[in-house]
């Protein structure tokens, strides 16, 4: 089937760039008490931590990018051309369990790529999937799903419209409420009240950017902040990370800014770009890129899977490494990793970082795991 929402998006971003000219952002960073500033360099290193290769034929992906632990499961988002997958596996020995998923908008299809988050806490075998196409959040029981075949689960949430373009949203049982982030234009973050249907909040966007050209169209800023989020039932904490700048924040259920860890390096200046009628945001190609790529977390500890390229005469040059804060925003723990992950999730049954590693040359990803 056609995707409506894919085709509604790519027609509004095409109206919008046949006026847009490549323009440059630049984060306005505010430097005060509240912003703890990290150096890598001088933060010592606990070890070097090498990747162990699961055996498993059906762990050799095909441009797999979502990846969580929720219970006893593993699950992946798959992608197969114009179709997704849901791949799930037993974390016992990492045996596929079962696959649903295409694409489409009959009862078991994805109108877009559906957006994996946990449903804290962990040791319950429960996910909450974003459907994008259709602005529905599912709270899926996974038992149910892998052995009694119940899809579409029983709880789902439509996403009002002031939210529809939200990337990231966490069902929090609580209060009934649901707290997201990312490309929505309103806020970084969101609050929204279930029983009352109405907006809770919006936080600012923050670092903000300013524009030294007047031609970027102030409706893809949301996007500009997109990155991943997870959420901390124990400590009532949020932890988010930005695509764009090496920081991570802290919130709490108010959304109320507790803290910031920033890395030591500038945020690279993005240009906006427009290619094929499409926005573009294009990091520089400065000799070093610093990012804070992929999270997960436990009660104690954040785990963050950060990234940096070097740019030399023959080739570039990828690596990575793990830092470990705790809740309360302070540098615990870094680790330099063998092989580059680009996403990751921590198996708390097991103490180990489960990482995908894409092969660029043919799409083609293995999982492997990082035992810490």
């Amino acid at each position: 089937m056609i995707n409506k929402f894919n085709t509604i998006i790519l027609f509004v971003l095409f109206l919008v760039c046949n006026s847009c000219k490549d323009a440059n952002i630049k984060f306005d960073l505010v430097y005060d008490n509240s912003v703890r500033v990290i150096d890598v360099e001088d933060w010592k290193t606990v070890k070097t931590l090498k990747p162990v290769p699961i055996s498993q034929v059906s762990l050799e992906l095909y441009d797999p990018w979502h990846i969580n632990v929720a219970g006893n499961y593993l699950t992946i988002r798959e992608r197969d051309g114009e179709t997704d997958f849901l791949k799930f596996f037993s974390l016992e020995n990492y045996s596929f369990l079962k696959s649903i998923g295409t694409r489409g908008e009959g009862p078991d299809e994805f109108t877009s790529v559906p957006t994996l988050l946990h449903n804290d806490p962990k040791d319950q075998p429960r996910l909450t999937l974003l459907d994008w196409g259709r602005s529905l959040l599912h709270r899926v029981e996974l038992p149910e799903l892998l052995y009694n075949n119940v899809w579409p689960p029983a709880s789902s949430y439509l996403m009002p419209p002031e939210l529809f373009l939200a990337q990231r949203a966490v069902f929090i049982p609580e209060d009934s409420t649901l707290i997201g982030f990312g490309g929505v234009n309103d806020g970084k973050l969101f609050k929204y009240d279930l029983a009352t249907d109405s907006i809770l909040r919006f936080t600012p966007f923050y670092p903000e950017f300013n524009m030294n050209k007047s031609n970027f169209h102030e409706s893809h800023r949301g996007y500009l902040y997109s990155g991943e989020m997870v959420v901390n039932q124990v400590a009532k904490k949020i932890a988010v990370i930005s695509n764009y700048f090496g920081q991570i924040e802290i919130y709490d259920y108010v959304l109320n800014l507790l803290s910031v860890t920033r890395l030591v390096e500038e945020p690279y200046v993005q240009t906006i770009h427009k290619q094929g009628g499409l926005l573009r945001f294009i990091r520089s190609n400065s000799e070093r890129i610093n990012y804070y790529q992929d999270l997960d977390f436990n009660d104690e500890h954040i785990f963050v899977l950060y990234g940096y390229r070097t740019s030399g005469k023959e080739k570039c040059v990828n690596k990575a490494e793990l830092h470990v804060f705790n809740w309360e925003g302070v540098p615990m723990h870094r680790y330099l990793l063998e092989d580059c992950p680009n996403r990751i999730v921590y198996d708390q049954n097991n103490n180990r970082i489960i990482g995908i590693f894409p092969h660029f040359e043919d799409w083609n990803s293995i999982i492997q795991y990082y035992q810490l």
